[in-house]
Parts: C-alpha cells; structure tokens; sequence
C-alpha cells in the first residue's frame, strides 16, 4: 500500500506541530528549572564548590538539566531560570564539568535583551 500524497502532507503537518514553541514537545515552562522551586541562580551557585563537587553532587543539589557531552568528555549542564517578568525570556545557569567529573566552571548568563519595538 501507498499513502497518498494528502496522507504524507497531514503526516509532515502533524509532526511540525509537536516540534513547534508550545508542541507536544516543547519545554514545559510550568516545569520549576530546579528541584526546589524557590532556589534562585545565585543559591544555587553557592551550592556547587568549583573542583570539589561532582555531578551526583551537583544532581542531588540542582536536580536534572540539560547536558551536552563531548567526545573530550567534557560536559555541560544548563538550567533555565524563567523570569518574573516574562515567560519568554530565561535566564541559563550553566555548569560545566571536566572529565574527571568535577564541576569546574561556571556561569549566570542573563537573558538577551529584547529590542525597542
């Protein structure tokens, strides 16, 4: 058998529709960034000792995050904050952690401001 070329179409709209801003698969924004709701970027640096905490430390003290690997086994976590103000704008804290599995940087990179209209 043979979908048509009608099927193959409401097939290929059906899918972008989930992977669109507010799709099936979007990121939930009702969703706190960390375990604990009313951590802020600023505690939630100060629960991470740069050379010393581990990514289970680091887990158990944020919660799950967004993680990029490397092949030189490096790794970067990200958590993005929603602002008060607006849903669309976030701010990342962002942690990155060496092969050894220690957290050896990290940053609050602000949201990107948004232009006059």
């Amino acid at each position: 058998m043979r979908a048509g070329p009608c099927a193959v179409l409401a097939a290929a709209m059906v899918l972008a529709g989930c992977a669109m801003p507010g799709g099936w698969f979007a990121p939930d924004d009702r969703v706190p960034a960390f375990r604990d709701a009313a951590l802020t970027t600023q505690a939630a640096a100060q629960r991470i000792t740069l050379g010393q905490s581990s990514k289970a430390d680091v887990a158990a003290a944020l919660g799950p995050a967004q993680t990029i690997v490397f092949d030189s086994g490096y790794e970067v976590w990200v958590w993005r904050v929603p602002e008060p103000a607006t849903a669309q704008a976030k701010t990342e804290f962002v942690v990155l952690f060496a092969p050894s599995g220690l957290a050896t940087r990290m940053r609050v990179r602000p949201p990107p401001a948004t232009p006059p209209r």
